[in-house]
């Protein structure tokens, strides 16, 4: 896994500021925007939340929010937002100033009901199970002499596989259907 405190230290010895994508991460390892020290984050419900499509969430330093200003956004980051003004922009002097629309209600609810299911079970946990499914599957990809790239060790993978190459087709094929799987 990338060293996320020193790439925000190397960032911030050179004046830059550091926005850190963890919507694959989220859930599936504890994240501490503090500890992580980033200066923003931006993830969503879709994934280890267990929430459905179309919900994020961003995180934007308290010292940095009126600092920044963003340069597309919604009708909930009006600093009033009933003013209805078209020709004026101006920003929310909260993090609202970030908001990009009309809130998605569905969504928001089961990005809610995802989340309370993840405080019960745990992202410890969740990190295991994902750890032990990916363990399955490194040794199914090693029966097929497919090469992976990603990570083994469980202290420096993430989440999810990826850059899987040669794996031989005639194997996999027959794999597939001793599987019972359908397909090409």
């Amino acid at each position: 896994m990338l060293d996320v405190p020193a790439v925000v230290e190397l960032a911030h010895e050179r004046g830059a500021l550091v926005l850190l994508d963890a919507f694959q991460a989220i859930g599936s390892l504890p994240v501490d925007v503090a500890e992580l020290g980033v200066d923003f984050l931006g993830a969503g419900v879709l994934k280890y939340l267990l929430g459905s499509a179309g919900l994020g969430f961003f995180y934007c330093r308290r010292d940095l929010v009126e600092r920044v200003r963003p340069t597309q956004t919604g009708w909930f980051a009006d600093e009033n937002i009933f003013a209805m003004d078209h020709t004026d922009y101006s920003p929310a002097h909260t993090a609202a100033r970030f908001q990009s629309g009309t809130p998605p209600i569905p969504a928001i609810y089961a990005g809610i009901a995802g989340i309370e299911l993840m405080q019960e079970i745990g992202v410890a946990e969740t990190r295991e199970h994902v750890l032990r499914l990916n363990a399955h599957l490194i040794d199914g990809l090693d029966e097929l002499d497919a090469q992976v790239v990603t990570p083994r060790s469980g202290t420096t993978r993430r989440a999810h596989l990826r850059q899987v190459h040669r794996c031989k087709g005639a194997r996999l094929a027959a794999r597939r259907r001793r599987h019972r799987h359908v397909g090409p």
